[in-house]
C-alpha cells in the first residue's frame, strides 16, 4: 500500500487540476466527482457522477488518507463540497483540503457561496488550504489570458501537493 494520498476532486472545475497534476504524478490515484455528466467529459483520472454518498464509500474504499481539491464558487463545489467531506470523515479518512475560491469577475454571489462554504469546511479539517485567485494572479507582473492564469493556478496546487503530500 502506498502511502501517498488519494486526490480527490470535488466539481467540474477540479478536472482539469486533476488532469495537470496526473501528468505529473501519474501513479496516484485520483477521483474526480461531480453531478453533472458533461462535466466529467475529457477527464484522464477516474471519475464518479455523484448519485449518492454510499457510491463514493464503495470507489474509496480501502482509501485512508484523502487530498481533497476543491474549486470553490460553482454550485456542486460549494453546496455539495462540504457534505462530502463530512462524509468522508464520518468514514474515519484523513482528509486535507486544497481549495481555491473564484476571480473577482466571476461575479459577488460567487464569491460569497464560495467564502460560505470555505468557513465551514474549515471548521471541519483541520489541514486546509485556500488559494484566493485573485491575489495569486496580483503577484504576477504580467498580463495573461484566463487559460494561462488557470494553467498558473493548476502548477501553484501541484506545487503545494508535491510540498505537502508527496
Amino acid at each position: 500500500m502506498s502511502n501517498k494520498p488519494t486526490i480527490v476532486g470535488i466539481g467540474g472545475a477540479s478536472k482539469k487540476i486533476l488532469n495537470h497534476i496526473r501528468r505529473n504524478e501519474p501513479d496516484l490515484k485520483f477521483l474526480c466527482i461531480d453531478n453533472d455528466e458533461e462535466n466529467l467529459k475529457n477527464s484522464y483520472t477516474r471519475t464518479l457522477l455523484f448519485k449518492d454518498f454510499a457510491s463514493i464509500g464503495r470507489v474509496l474504499d480501502g482509501e485512508n488518507d484523502i487530498v481533497v481539491i476543491l474549486p470553490l464558487g460553482g454550485n456542486f463545489g460549494c453546496d455539495m463540497g462540504q457534505y462530502i467531506i463530512r462524509y468522508l470523515i464520518n468514514q474515519n479518512k484523513d482528509i486535507s483540503v486544497i481549495a481555491t475560491t473564484p476571480f473577482t469577475f466571476e461575479g459577488k454571489k460567487r464569491l460569497s457561496a464560495a467564502r460560505s462554504a470555505f468557513r465551514i469546511i474549515e471548521d471541519l479539517v483541520f489541514d486546509t488550504t485556500v488559494f484566493n485567485n485573485n491575489s495569486l494572479l496580483d503577484k504576477l507582473e504580467q498580463q495573461i489570458s484566463l487559460p494561462d492564469a488557470f494553467r498558473i493556478i493548476d502548477e501553484i496546487i501541484y506545487d503545494k501537493l508535491k510540498e505537502k503530500f508527496l
